[in-house]
């Protein structure tokens, strides 16, 4: 048994912020649908300006999908942030914002070239799914690789090595082909010579096990294909953080 009960209303946004005037509502969405494989209702609610809505019928665009647990009110599990490449401004924009009571894939298709999401298999399923014709990239490559060399208790010295520029990251701008053998010796010698620089004791078997896991979660679990971006256009290689937002706030590691 499937319940499906779409909802759509209007609230009137709010004539008070300076310098703006808005011809139109917020647009929001309610869908409630009954899970055969859990024994409750799932609730999904979104809101958009119908202004930034129009930005999603822009053919062959990258889309920018992300998530989080940590800002999510009570009754909700998860929130993902929508956001569409605008070509004429530059910058990425969130058109919608997503309250999910859980992880649940749903239908209905858009047709971006590329779609960048989280380290998240359930996101890269949907995503995948959601479009089949789009390319799949991931995010937060070093932010993954650090916290997996946290864990198995790697010298703060040699991950501050790893973690700087044109080290670890250099592995998702050479040719795919060239990861597994050369491009993994690489690093690893670049991060010994680094090292040995600056006097610091190496983890040789903490090393070796992140190398293992890296093989196995980067190159096995999530192919280069996922994260790698040496076939992307240059053009399309854009930053999610643009200079107004770190004016504002710090950027998002």
């Amino acid at each position: 048994i499937s319940l499906w009960r779409p909802n759509l209303w209007s609230s009137r946004a709010s004539a008070a912020v300076t310098g703006f005037k808005f011809k139109s509502s917020i647009f929001q969405f309610h869908f409630s649908n009954f899970d055969k494989k859990r024994p409750c209702v799932e609730r999904v609610i979104s809101w958009a300006h119908p202004e930034l809505l129009r930005f999603l019928k822009y053919k062959q665009t990258t889309g920018f999908l992300d998530g989080t647990f940590r800002c999510v009110p009570r009754g909700f599990y998860q929130v993902l942030v929508f956001m569409v490449y605008h070509h004429e401004s530059d910058c990425y924009v969130p058109v919608f914002h997503i309250l999910c009571t859980s992880k649940i894939e749903i239908y209905q298709k858009l047709d971006p070239a590329e779609v960048v999401c989280d380290l998240e298999a359930g996101l890269i399923n949907a995503a995948k799914v959601q479009c089949p014709q789009s390319r799949v990239v991931l995010c937060h490559f070093k932010q993954a690789a650090r916290r997996s060399m946290k864990e198995l208790r790697v010298h703060e010295a040699e991950v501050n090595i790893a973690m700087s520029r044109g080290v670890l990251y250099m592995l998702t701008v050479i040719d795919p082909g060239t990861i597994l053998t050369p491009g993994i010796r690489w690093v690893h010698h670049l991060i010994q010579r680094r090292r040995d620089a600056e006097c610091i004791l190496h983890s040789t078997d903490k090393w070796h096990q992140f190398w293992r896991n890296f093989r196995r979660t980067w190159l096995t679990k999530y192919p280069p294909a996922l994260w790698n971006v040496h076939t992307i256009h240059h053009d399309l290689i854009m930053r999610t953080n643009k200079q107004p937002t770190r004016a504002i706030q710090p950027q998002h590691p």
